[in-house]
C-alpha cells in the first residue's frame, strides 16, 4: 500500500482576459454554442454603441462650433463698438479744435486791430497750430481705422 500523496498541481479553473470591446475568438465560439445567434446581437449592439457616441460627439462639436461663433460675434461686436467710440472723440476733439483755432484768429485779429503785433502773431500761431494739430490727428484716426478694417 502506497501511502504517499500525489503533489501534482491540478488545473482548477481558467481565465483570461481582452482589452478593447471585441471578446476573444474563444468567448464567442462559447457564446454562440450557448445562445445560438448571440454573436449577431453583440455586433449590432456594438453598432448601435458606436453610433450613439458618434451622435453626441456630433452635437458636442456643434454646440462647441455655436459658442465659438457667438464669443466670435460678441468680440467683433465689442471692437465696432470701441471703433465707434474712438471715432466719437476725434469728431468731438476736431470740433473743439475748430472752434480754438476760430477764437484764436478772432483774439489775434483783435490784438492785430489794436496794434499789439507781439499778441496778434501769438494768437495767429496757436490758431495755425491747432489747425496742424487738429489735421494730423484726423488723419492719423483715420488710418488707424483703415487698419483695423483690413
Amino acid at each position: 500500500m502506497n501511502s504517499k500523496k500525489n503533489n501534482t498541481p491540478k488545473t482548477v479553473g481558467h481565465s483570461s482576459f481582452t482589452s478593447g470591446s471585441m471578446p476573444s475568438a474563444q468567448m464567442v465560439d462559447a457564446y454562440e454554442k450557448l445562445h445560438p445567434g448571440s454573436i449577431n446581437r453583440f455586433f449590432l449592439h456594438a453598432e448601435k454603441e458606436i453610433m450613439h457616441r458618434h451622435e453626441i460627439e456630433i452635437s458636442e462639436s456643434q454646440a462647441n462650433i455655436r459658442i465659438s461663433e457667438r464669443i466670435v460675434d460678441e468680440s467683433i461686436q465689442q471692437a465696432l463698438k470701441q471703433i465707434e467710440g474712438e471715432t466719437y472723440i476725434v469728431k468731438l476733439a476736431a470740433r473743439a479744435g475748430i472752434l480754438f483755432m476760430l477764437i484764436s484768429l478772432v483774439v489775434a485779429i483783435y490784438f492785430g486791430v489794436n496794434g499789439n503785433n507781439f499778441m496778434a502773431s501769438a494768437f495767429l500761431a496757436c490758431s495755425i497750430g491747432t489747425k496742424l494739430f487738429t489735421g494730423i490727428s484726423t488723419l492719423l484716426s483715420k488710418t488707424a481705422k483703415n487698419n483695423k478694417n483690413s
